[in-house]
């Protein structure tokens, strides 16, 4: 992988297939801690099963505890760094969306469905049956195999198909009554997720967000509430700042850059707002991130 700071891209040789599987124990093996440790963005999907050994593992800004018969899914976009998993083993699976989403549609929205919506499920979901386990040990060794095989148009192909079964295997231990659970709320925070993440930069006036989605703001309120125990305004605040604290993981982006970039016409405003729901202002806090 391009050990660039704050983003981790594919490696070259790797990019134009956008997929790779490894071991947690190579991981370690063939990087330092400090480049381990240190906070980076993604600009792919990544999936980590562990089938032995326990430890942590920070993600956008919190750190999550995970052991064995966990698999863990990091977004694209999100910032990471590996903790404390020296003892531990498994896989880690790393994809593009362009990987993924070819020829196998149902994927197009796979970053706000479950498992890669953090917002509203868990990030770790937890296999404590010993069969169905194996199975999902099985699956991904098998993986593995495929793809340690001679590069081949046949290999993709089921390499791409392999991962789907994966993810589809995931998918189906989310119960019928999470499921089925809040529907209709949950489709319609979906859709302000999308919506946010398309304009944010632009505007984060809950008005213009209901107007968007063509609801009420009684009702978009009450949604927002439901799913993430906050209020819409705070929620749409809390996206921005969200996107600023993983901008400001970056050296690369001087703090005048990131407020243009998030739609601030003065960096001092910028500055006011971060403050005023982090208790820091962004300098502070890129200095206490990147400690």
């Amino acid at each position: 992988m391009k050990n660039r700071f704050f983003e981790l891209q594919f490696r070259k040789d790797l990019s134009l297939i956008g997929f790779e599987i490894l071991t947690i124990k190579d991981l370690y093996t063939y990087n330092d801690n400090l480049f381990l440790a240190s906070k980076k963005r993604l600009d792919f999907y990544e999936v980590i099963f562990l089938k032995e050994g326990e430890g942590n593992h920070f993600i956008d800004f919190d750190t999550c505890d995970i052991k064995k018969g966990d698999i863990l899914f990091i977004g694209k976009n999100q910032v990471h760094s590996w903790q404390k998993q020296r003892t531990c083993d498994g896989y880690i699976l790393l994809f593009t969306e362009r990987f993924l989403y070819e020829n196998q549609i149902q994927f197009n929205d796979l970053a706000y469905e479950y498992p890669f919506n953090s917002i509203i499920y868990n990030p770790i979901t937890s296999i404590p049956d010993s069969e169905i386990f194996d199975t999902f040990l099985a699956l991904i060794e098998l993986i593995n195999n495929e793809y340690s095989l001679v590069k081949n148009n046949i290999r993709q192909e089921l390499l791409q198909t392999l991962l789907g079964t994966f993810i589809v295997k995931v998918q189906s231990q989310l119960s019928r009554e999470e499921r089925r659970s809040d529907k209709e709320s949950k489709e319609q925070f979906i859709q302000l997720q999308k919506a946010i993440d398309q304009n944010i930069e632009h505007t984060r006036s809950a008005t213009d967000y209901v107007n968007m989605l063509g609801t009420t703001y009684h009702q978009l309120n009450s949604t927002v509430k439901r799913i993430t125990n906050k209020s819409l305004k705070v929620f749409i605040d809390g996206s921005l700042i969200l996107n600023a604290k993983r901008s400001l993981c970056d050296k690369a982006n001087n703090i005048s850059e990131i407020a243009f970039m998030l739609g601030f016409d003065e960096p001092t405003n910028f500055t006011k707002f971060f403050k005023k729901h982090s208790q820091q202002t962004p300098k502070q806090f890129r200095e206490s991130i990147l400690q």
